[in-house]
């Protein structure tokens, strides 16, 4: 499974190539991420970028375990380690 919501159709061509996937056996399915539940937010950078405070309002100061789950958020990162990393910051 490959699943982007950036791969032009030129780079997801490229993937197949590089992973030897065979087309004939593939389905691309395609979406519209044009959804009222799904938001694009860009936020100006207060804070150094490897302290990731800047992330923090994602989940609530005041939230606790026993209160229902903040909202689902996505984020992408170019690097594996760092979303470890952000993921971590985030729990604590």
């Amino acid at each position: 499974m490959i699943a982007s919501t950036t791969l032009t159709p030129q780079d997801l061509a490229h993937v197949k190539r590089l992973l030897r996937m065979h087309t004939e056996n593939l389905i691309t399915i395609q979406m519209s991420v044009d959804w009222s539940n799904i938001k694009l937010c860009i936020w100006k950078i207060k804070y150094t970028l490897s302290s990731y405070q800047d992330l923090a309002f994602l989940i609530p100061d005041s939230w606790n375990i026993s209160d229902p789950s903040p909202l689902k958020f996505l984020i992408f990162f170019n690097d594996i380690q760092q979303a470890v990393v952000v993921a971590k910051f985030l729990q604590d």
